[in-house]
C-alpha cells in the first residue's frame, strides 16, 4: 500500500489530536459562573434553548448545501454556503437572543450556557457566528444590482 491510501487516516488523526488539544487549553476560559449561577445549572437550564439553536444552525447549513441542486448552482459558487452557513448562525444568535426573554431568562446566560455547552470561549464562539452573519450580508448583497 502506497502512502496516498493512507493519508487521509493520517491527517484525520493529527487533525483529532489538534482538536482535543484545543478543547483541554480553552477548558479554562470557559465560563463557569454567570450571575452567580453554575456551569452546569446554566446548561442544564437553557439546554432547550441551546438544542433550538444547534438545530437552526444545523438546518441553515443543510439547506445552504441542499441548494446546490435545488437551485441548480454551479459547485463552484460559495453563495449557497454563505447563505445556508450565515442565516444558520444568525438563527441560533436570534433564538439565544429571544427565546430566553419569553421564558422570562437571561440572554446573557443562555449565551454563556451555550458557550459552555460548544465548549469554546465565549469571544472565539461569537466571532464566528459573527463572521457567519457577515457571510450571510456579503452572499445576500451579491445578488443586488
Amino acid at each position: 500500500m502506497e502512502f496516498a491510501e493512507f493519508r487521509p487516516i493520517l491527517v484525520s488523526f493529527l487533525t483529532a489530536l489538534v482538536v482535543l488539544g484545543l478543547a483541554r487549553l480553552w477548558a479554562r476560559w470557559l465560563p463557569g459562573r454567570v450571575n452567580g449561577k453554575p456551569a452546569a445549572w446554566l446548561v442544564d437550564t437553557y439546554r432547550g434553548t441551546i438544542r433550538l439553536a444547534n438545530a437552526l444552525f444545523l438546518g441553515g447549513c443543510l439547506l445552504g448545501i441542499a441548494l446546490y441542486p435545488l437551485a441548480d448552482f454551479p459547485s463552484n459558487d460559495w453563495r449557497p454556503v454563505g447563505l445556508g452557513l450565515g442565516g444558520g448562525c444568525a438563527m441560533a444568535v436570534l433564538v439565544l437572543l429571544l427565546y430566553p426573554l419569553a421564558w422570562r431568562g437571561s440572554p446573557r446566560e443562555a449565551c454563556a450556557a451555550f458557550a459552555i455547552a460548544q465548549g469554546t470561549p465565549v469571544p472565539i464562539l461569537y466571532s464566528l457566528l459573527g463572521i457567519g452573519i457577515a457571510a450571510l450580508v456579503v452572499a445576500g448583497s451579491s445578488w443586488l444590482p
